[in-house]
């Protein structure tokens, strides 16, 4: 299966908040609990994190290898695009602590922009590993 195909996929999520300044939403994938949000967190900067609960008081955004991982991709990939058609946002940013899982951010991107063409897209490495992704409106 293509990764374009994958991301097409779509993962059904539950809101957990949506205001002017937060969207969080969730899915249970192979017995996970997996997070997205959405923060207000600067003048027009929206910043997204993900993360997967591990118990009642714990979530880690790093990978933890418990599988699913094309059903993780493609929910931030479904919320991505439905967080930008409501919010409309100016600034999105998120960060990507390996360069594998920096490609596969960029084929998000790339998908969601050829929906949501009013956006461009720019990024930058940090510390060797860490990828920074900025999508700006036009």
């Amino acid at each position: 299966m293509k990764i374009t195909e994958i991301l097409d996929t779509k993962i059904h999520y539950d809101i957990d908040a949506s205001t002017a300044s937060q969207m969080k939403v969730h899915s249970v994938i192979n017995n996970r609990v997996i997070s997205v949000s959405f923060v207000f967190t600067e003048p027009d900067t929206w910043v997204m994190e993900f993360s997967e609960q591990i118990d009642n008081k714990t979530s880690t955004s790093k990978s933890t290898g418990s599988g699913g991982e094309f059903q993780v991709f493609s929910l931030i990939s479904s919320v991505m695009s439905d967080f930008i058609d409501t919010y409309a946002p100016d600034i999105i940013m998120f960060t990507a602590d390996d360069e594998k899982r920096a490609k596969i951010y960029m084929h998000i991107i790339k998908k969601n922009l050829k929906v949501s063409s009013g956006y461009r897209h720019s990024t930058s490495v940090i510390t060797g590993k860490t990828t920074i992704f900025r999508l700006t409106r036009k």
